[in-house]
């Protein structure tokens, strides 16, 4: 997986076509706008498949988002399965990484192809379970009227038209996003670098944690501070995405570490004091132990600036709340823009 400025430069063109595309989609004069959302989206495709493969979500978001504009135009078999093939590519080792859509599609195709495959269907409905906290209707309402989700009824409508046993959907009643808050919810979550300029994009929890352990690998580090900028609890992921939990000791250094990552700097003038010191020889010891690495190299300075060395492989997920959200409307893209 790169690691390197040329990740940020492909991931950030990635990021501009599929807006651009979602953009020429939307407009009135379908026959010149859908040829040239396709090109956008096919060039987003290349760039996001290309050896080395940029990290989740970009091979996924590009291969679902290709799949749903040709979805339009499929015509003949050998189209169709294109398409599916495409869709099938949005899932992560056999799971639904965006959520159940790109599966309703597949299936969508396979009725469409005079295919009944009633198992599928039913893959589909359980598969709602291993994304969202509650599946189950409640057996007793009290004031509320539930209302099912939009994707329990686009199942609903598979199993009407297809003929399929509508019994595995009974009760069933969601109360979070199908696509686990993707960019949707009250929160979202970035990754940072210490080493390279990522996108601010905002995702949910899961892809954000995928990403962040496909480029950090089995040489680099993941801190998570759950209750940032509150820095006491954190812990941190290191070969074979293993999670780590640190010890009481480390929490001293918590707060300086997560400085350092995220602002990716401390000016030197405010590490005079014999306790920040302490504190960054304490950051020092840790990661040339845990990455296994020269303790000279884990720090780089200039004249007025401390920095971890651009030689690491250290990253971290923030999480964004709706008001810290609110002011950087700007600089931070939702990835639901990309999966509308």
């Amino acid at each position: 997986m790169t690691t390197d400025h040329a990740f940020t430069l492909r991931s950030n063109e990635v990021n501009l076509l599929l807006k651009s595309a979602i953009t020429k989609k939307l407009l009135k004069d379908y026959e010149a706008c859908h040829q040239q959302a396709e090109t956008d989206l096919q060039q987003a495709y290349n760039l996001a498949h290309e050896e080395p493969r940029l990290p989740t979500p970009w091979p996924e978001i590009t291969s679902y988002r290709l799949a749903h504009l040709r979805m339009r135009t499929a015509r003949t078999e050998q189209e169709l399965q294109a398409v599916a093939v495409l869709f099938a590519e949005a899932e992560r080792n056999g799971k639904p990484l965006l959520g159940i859509l790109p599966n309703i599609y597949r299936l969508a195709i396979q009725m469409r192809l005079g295919e009944k495959n009633e198992a599928f269907f039913t893959e589909i409905v359980k598969s709602l379970d291993s994304y969202q906290h509650s599946s189950d209707r409640p057996k007793k309402l009290n004031t509320a009227q539930f209302l099912n989700n939009e994707m329990v009824n686009y199942l609903e409508l598979l199993a009407y038209v297809g003929g399929f046993d509508y019994r595995s959907l009974e009760g069933r009643y969601t109360q979070e996003d199908p696509f686990m808050e993707l960019g949707l919810g009250e929160s979202g979550y970035t990754v940072k670098s210490n080493h390279i300029p990522l996108p601010k994009i905002q995702m949910p929890h899961s892809l954000a944690l995928t990403q962040a352990l496909d480029m950090a690998g089995e040489e680099g580090l993941v801190f998570e501070w759950p209750n940032a900028p509150i820095t006491n609890s954190y812990h941190y992921y290191h070969h074979h995405h293993s999670l780590q939990t640190p010890t009481h000791g480390m929490k001293t250094w918590s707060e300086l570490l997560f400085k350092m990552i995220t602002e990716g700097k401390l000016l030197k003038n405010n590490i005079q004091d014999d306790c920040t010191r302490q504190q960054l020889r304490q950051i020092k010891k840790f990661l040339a132990s845990t990455l296994g690495v020269d303790k000279k190299t884990i720090f780089a300075d200039t004249a007025t600036e401390k920095t971890l060395s651009p030689q690491l492989k250290v990253f971290t997920v923030i999480k964004h709340t709706t008001k810290q959200l609110s002011h950087k409307r700007t600089v931070v893209t939702t990835l639901s823009q990309h999966l509308d």
